[in-house]
């Protein structure tokens, strides 16, 4: 199927069958892929093999680090945010990224991009 000016082909899984990613492509454009689970988005934006994998690589995991602490303090790292639990840390610095709603939805849309 060609592409022409800013029509979009949509390909993948159909959002009434599997729903878990919709491939676009556009002329010109690589392709992207706009998952809409937050495991699957990690999974897109850490390489993974595993969500708790990908993500001890994002935060630079020590061996002697949980992945909870690993999370705090690379979340820590950031001006945005102070103090509060690990969501709150989350919370701030979406925030100060632009990202509105829950903070599921901030989440979302921050692995969405990453």
């Amino acid at each position: 199927m060609a592409v022409s000016g800013n029509e979009f082909t949509r390909i993948g899984a159909s959002l009434a069958g599997v729903g878990r990613r919709l491939v676009i492509l556009a002329k010109g454009v690589s392709t992207a892929i706009l998952y809409f689970q937050i495991n699957d988005a990690i999974l897109g934006a850490t390489g993974g093999p595993t969500v708790n994998d990908g993500l001890a690589l994002w935060f630079s995991k020590t061996t002697n680090e949980c992945l909870a602490d690993a999370e705090r303090r690379w979340l820590l790292a950031f001006p945005a945010t102070s103090s509060g639990t690990n969501q709150d840390l989350w919370d701030e610095y979406l925030t100060s990224l632009g990202h509105t709603g829950s903070l599921n939805d901030k989440m979302l849309a921050y692995w969405q991009a990453a």
